[in-house]
């Protein structure tokens, strides 16, 4: 994967036509592995969640999706609903539907 990605840097900044193509070519196929190893990593998290449900681990349960649930940085994810339903996940919308406008 790691080559793939240089051989895209190469091609990302010629103006030719098969530049272009080469690029788009190569950035469909990392994007298409990326998406196939995170589904593969969510699900693994998914069942690990799931064996520690059934083994009636509840605490680690809860401890893993705390973990998964905070963000690198320290802060949580916050998603909620708007008055009509929508779900808002962006930081300032969520702040702006609680009254804390910036």
């Amino acid at each position: 994967m790691l080559e793939k990605m240089d051989e895209r840097r190469k091609w990302k900044h010629q103006m030719t036509t098969e530049a272009q193509t080469q690029y788009r070519k190569l950035n469909n196929e990392l994007r298409r592995i990326t998406e196939k190893t995170q589904e593969t990593w969510w699900q693994e998290q998914c069942d690990e969640l799931e064996e520690m449900q059934r083994q009636g681990r509840h605490d680690q349960v809860h401890q893993k999706i705390k973990q998964l649930s905070t963000k690198k940085n320290g802060r949580k994810t916050t998603a909620i609903q708007d008055k009509t339903g929508k779900l808002l996940t962006e930081p300032k919308a969520v702040l702006k539907v609680r009254g804390h406008q910036n």
